[in-house]
């Protein structure tokens, strides 16, 4: 699975937000995030999110210590912030930076608190909804890279029990 599948992935998140009128989804690490970028990190106390704009370049913010594995993910723009300073200042200032509509916004349905009530502060005016509706209908069905996938670990699996009947466990 490379980048283009990704790609693609994004490309059909994005058109999900013009037919729903949401301006920007913010996804924290999750399945979610692995299904946009194959980026399989478990959320921790610091904000890394992947900022999808509805119309512009969707981009990571992470903290400094997460450059290297997010400069492989198919996101070619990241932001970086160091501990001691305010991620979520960042946040704000690269999407008014971009100019990036924000009247209606989605959060990763299993986004913590920890970080859903601070961006909500930040953007006081935005109205919030759960991103559910936007990928949850793609992540239904699965492509021919999903299903290959599926398939092979499917044969392994088989693969793996037999060898353990054969060995008599």
């Amino acid at each position: 699975m490379g980048d283009k599948m990704y790609f693609a992935r994004i490309e059909k998140i994005t058109r999900e937000m013009v037919g729903k009128g949401i301006d920007l989804f913010l996804i924290s690490p999750s399945s979610d995030l692995f299904y946009l970028t194959g980026y399989a990190a478990k959320g921790d106390e610091r904000l890394l999110l992947l900022v999808l704009p509805q119309d512009g370049v969707p981009f990571i913010l992470a903290n400094l210590l997460y450059r290297e594995q997010v400069k492989t993910l198919p996101v070619k723009e990241c932001f970086f912030w160091k501990d001691g300073e305010d991620p979520f200042a960042i946040l704000k200032s690269e999407i008014e930076k971009r100019k990036i509509k924000r009247g209606k916004a989605a959060l990763e349905a299993g986004m913590p608190a920890l970080f859903a009530v601070p961006i909500s502060q930040t953007f006081p005016a935005v109205q919030f909804q759960l991103g559910s509706s936007l990928i949850d209908p793609s992540r239904q069905f699965k492509d021919e890279d999903e299903l290959n996938s599926i398939r092979r670990a499917s044969r392994a699996a088989d693969e793996a029990l037999a060898v353990l009947i054969r060995q008599g466990r």
